[in-house]
C-alpha cells in the first residue's frame, strides 16, 4: 500500500496555523508539533514564525495577497478587479485597432490643380 498525501504515518507532524488578522494570510504563524510529544518542531521554510521570517520570505508571503488585492482591503480588492479588466481587455482591443488598419483602404493623393488654369 502507498501513502497519500494527508496519510498519517508515525513520522508525521501536528500542523497548526495561526491567523493574526482577517482577510489576509502573508503574517500568520505555521507550526509544527512532534505527534506524540508535542514538542514544537523547527521549520527552515517560509512556513514557520511569522516574526523569524526575513524579508525574501516576507516578500514570498505576500505573493497571494497582493494577486487577489487583499492587502489593501477592500479598495484594494477593487483595484485589482479593475486592473485585471483592464489588463484582459488589451489583447482584444489590440486585434481591433490592427484588424481596423488592415481593412482600411489607401486614399488616393488628390490631384493638384494646374497653375493659372481656371475650371468653368
Amino acid at each position: 500500500m502507498t501513502d497519500h498525501p494527508g496519510d498519517q504515518t508515525d513520522s508525521s507532524s501536528v500542523y497548526i496555523e495561526v491567523s493574526r488578522s482577517e482577510g489576509v494570510i502573508y503574517n500568520n504563524d505555521y507550526r509544527f508539533f512532534d505527534q506524540n510529544t508535542l514538542e514544537e518542531l523547527p521549520s527552515n521554510s517560509i512556513y514557520a514564525k511569522y516574526e523569524d521570517a526575513d524579508l525574501a520570505d516576507m516578500v514570498i508571503r505576500l505573493n497571494y495577497d497582493i494577486h487577489i488585492g487583499s492587502i489593501g482591503g477592500l479598495a484594494g480588492k477593487i483595484i485589482a478587479f479593475f486592473a485585471s479588466i483592464i489588463i484582459a481587455s488589451l489583447p482584444v482591443t489590440g486585434v481591433l485597432i490592427w484588424y481596423g488598419r488592415r481593412k482600411k483602404s489607401k486614399k488616393r493623393k488628390p490631384k493638384r490643380e494646374l497653375v493659372g488654369h481656371q475650371s468653368a
